[in-house]
């Protein structure tokens, strides 16, 4: 489990970074691999094997698709997409 911990304090710590300066690409890539991370770290740690923990990472992965459907260059229907994507 303590790979994807490593992973997503980097990706988290990177998306702050990219945030600070300004730079859009960075920033939404950065916040893509942080989500894909929360997601890893979810299901390392075992949340597959409970009701719950299969709940927070359905939850955590729709998240996930909601952010890469927002960073889409196209904003019309990726938008609604990940705008779904949160909703559920």
């Amino acid at each position: 489990m303590e790979p994807w911990i490593l992973a997503t304090a980097g990706a988290t710590f990177a998306h702050l970074v990219f945030d600070a300066s300004s730079h859009t690409a960075g920033k939404s890539l950065a916040k893509a691999l942080a989500s894909g991370g929360f997601v890893g770290t979810a299901i390392a740690a075992g949340a597959l094997e409970s009701a719950y923990g299969r709940f927070v990472a359905v939850a955590l992965a729709l998240s996930l698709a909601g952010d890469l459907c927002l960073v889409a260059p196209r904003a019309g229907r990726a938008f609604f997409a990940g705008l779904a994507a949160f909703i559920l």
